[in-house]
């Protein structure tokens, strides 16, 4: 009985799934803030956060583009002091700001706190690549490279050789577990250590093959 797998006019393929990784400096930063006023009654918490938010957008806004600063939500509440008890009301809103050179991304957030002071909420800081593409294009083509060399070495273990591709699937990128950057702090100023970004892609790549 032939073997199925080397009929002739029968077509055979083997799928591999191909990993590659590029990585890249991020050069843009963002900072997720918030600004805060509490008061005895709802009004003046909210004018006391307008005021305070005016005050954390025209100094953003003296590190970056207008554009670039940007509203992202708004929170009114009780506070609730000692023992859980109500001890007034307060408003939180939240703002976001990129800032594209990181050289002056420390002055952004010093800048920031000498505005609004204790009113000030660093809710998280995170630095990436503005133009990801590149970087995904390298990993994509690793990947590739990837599969190709283990569909080599299947195939050539099946008595077959690779002559072209039927499908290829993307499997998806995103990115990996690479520390993006830290901060650090020091003396009285902030400044930012943008260390390395890191993308992962896969694709699943059905290839042809036939005897050798």
């Amino acid at each position: 009985m032939p073997d199925p797998v080397t009929s002739p006019g029968r077509t055979t393929t083997v799928t591999t799934v191909g990993e590659g990784t590029a990585s890249g400096v991020p050069d843009t930063l963002r900072v997720h803030a918030s600004v805060q006023h509490r008061s005895s009654s709802v009004s003046e918490a909210l004018a006391g956060c307008a005021s305070a938010a005016d005050a954390a957008v025209t100094a953003a806004r003296a590190f970056t583009e207008a554009e670039h600063v940007a509203s992202r939500g708004l929170n009114v509440g009780q506070w609730y002091g000692d023992g859980d008890r109500p001890n007034g009301y307060y408003a939180q809103h939240s703002i976001e700001v990129v800032c594209a050179d990181l050289d002056r991304a420390g002055e952004l957030v010093d800048g920031l706190a000498e505005a609004v002071g204790e009113r000030l909420r660093i809710d998280h800081v995170e630095l990436f690549v503005a133009e990801p593409r590149p970087i995904r294009f390298a990993a994509r083509e690793a990947a590739f490279a990837d599969a190709r060399a283990k569909a080599d070495q299947l195939a050539a273990l099946a008595g077959q050789r690779v002559d072209g591709v039927l499908a290829v699937v993307e499997g998806g990128t995103g990115g990996g577990p690479s520390p993006l950057g830290v901060a650090r702090v020091a003396a009285a100023s902030t400044a930012f250590e943008p260390g390395t970004a890191s993308v992962t892609g896969t694709l699943t790549v059905t290839w042809l093959t036939s005897s050798l």
